[in-house]
């Protein structure tokens, strides 16, 4: 008997990578996801809604376990956090008759500093008897603008 003459296919060199590729499940399976939604497959999403509902909580009212906004800790930190923000800011004091801006004094101490507050206290209080010696109305007020005196 003679043997069978077999007719030699030339060689793919990349035949491991499509073999690990068709194995591998890589490609997914092809499936309708309109259906798989209606029936409640859904990957990864949770449902937000259901979840707080569950917890007891009302859309547009604010959390009952949350802390309260208006407590002495609260507060002492934001005062805390707008010292540090404006520590190295000065406000200028505005003086104006009449409504109409006359000079701009340069403030004394940092923003919302005791000596602030002080320094406008005294303007105040010299605006009000020079309102009452000349007959106009003088006012202060802080301003950020530039001192022209």
């Amino acid at each position: 008997m003679r043997a069978k003459e077999f007719e030699l296919k030339h060689r793919d060199p990349n035949w491991k990578t499509l073999q690990a590729k068709r194995t591998s499940g890589a490609a997914g399976a092809h499936k309708d996801q309109k259906k798989s939604e209606k029936q409640g497959d859904v990957k990864h999403k949770k449902s937000y809604e259901k979840d707080m509902a569950e917890a007891g909580y009302q859309q547009g009212f604010g959390d009952p376990n949350a802390p309260s906004l208006g407590s002495q800790d609260r507060r002492d930190f934001k005062r805390a956090e707008l010292q540090h923000e404006l520590g190295h800011e000065r406000n200028n004091i505005a003086v104006s008759i009449n409504g109409k801006l006359w000079k701009v004094f340069q403030g004394k101490g940092t923003a919302d500093s005791f000596e602030e507050r002080q320094h406008l206290t005294y303007m105040r209080t010299w605006a009000e008897k020079k309102s009452a010696a000349t007959g106009k109305k003088w006012s202060v007020s802080l301003t950020g603008a530039e001192p022209t005196a």
